[in-house]
């Protein structure tokens, strides 16, 4: 079974909200409102504002719990590099992001939804290897130059499919699902960096067309059984090729 390290979801709507300068506050205050009801109040207890009042994060100390509010998108990750295995609970994690969700919502009035996604990190042990040697064994079959940086390398392939329940046939003018795998040193990771691990991301994203005005928490629900059998494919490959789930 693969080990979440980070999860996040994001909503990206069809067109820039520049209300976001305007009301972001407003929308910030709703969530950290939500403190005196269902979240607790170490949840959220940091505010930042970029200069042009395009971007506002709420977060709690140590960067676990992040909400970044921004004139093009929403996203809320959770980070568990510091937490047991066995930490995330996806089901608690969609509770928290519909919460957090209706209150910005509530504010901003987003609509016309052009993309939900989902997107998760891991971490494997490759038995002492050096990881991008790893990696460049494993994946790269073509040998690189002899000035190549190994220790540069990150791999990244996509995947695209109509969505089950999309409007037709072609995928410019249906629902359709991107999934996007990258693989690379974990020594290199901006925020975790750890020598001796590799690193994957999985990126699951649905892309609406028509645009979406229903509900997003249901939509994200829906998206997770796509995530859930690539997970599981990735763990599976990554496995087969003689990784193991991180110990940290």
């Amino acid at each position: 079974m693969a080990i979440v390290k980070k999860f996040t979801v994001g909503v990206q709507p069809f067109a820039k909200m520049f209300r976001i300068s305007a009301q972001g506050g407003a929308a910030v205050d709703a969530v950290l409102r939500l403190r005196a009801k269902s979240l607790t109040d170490e949840f959220f207890d940091e505010v930042a504002v970029d200069a042009d009042r395009k971007t506002f994060r709420v977060s709690n100390s140590g960067a676990s719990n992040v909400l970044i509010v921004h004139e093009e998108s929403i996203t809320f990750t959770k980070d568990y590099y510091d937490e047991s295995g066995s930490a995330f609970d996806y089901s608690k994690f969609l509770a928290e992001f519909k919460t957090i969700w209706s209150a910005v919502n509530k504010v901003l009035a987003i609509y016309d939804i052009r993309r939900v996604g989902i997107a998760g990190e891991y971490r494997y042990d490759v038995d002492g290897k050096n990881p991008s040697s790893w990696l460049r064994e494993k994946f790269v079959r073509i040998a690189p130059g002899k000035n190549s940086l190994t220790e540069k390398l990150v791999l990244r392939f996509e995947e695209r499919e109509i969505a089950a329940d999309g409007k037709g046939p072609d995928p410019k003018k249906s629902d359709f699902i991107n999934t996007i795998y990258s693989y690379y040193d974990s020594v290199t990771d901006s925020h975790h960096s750890e020598a001796g691990f590799v690193s994957t991301t999985l990126d699951v994203q649905r892309y609406f067309t028509p645009v979406l005005n229903g509900d997003v928490g249901d939509e994200i629900q829906k998206l997770y059984k796509y995530y859930s059998q690539a997970e599981r494919a990735l763990d599976s490959q990554l496995k087969s090729l003689g990784a193991a789930n991180g110990k940290k």
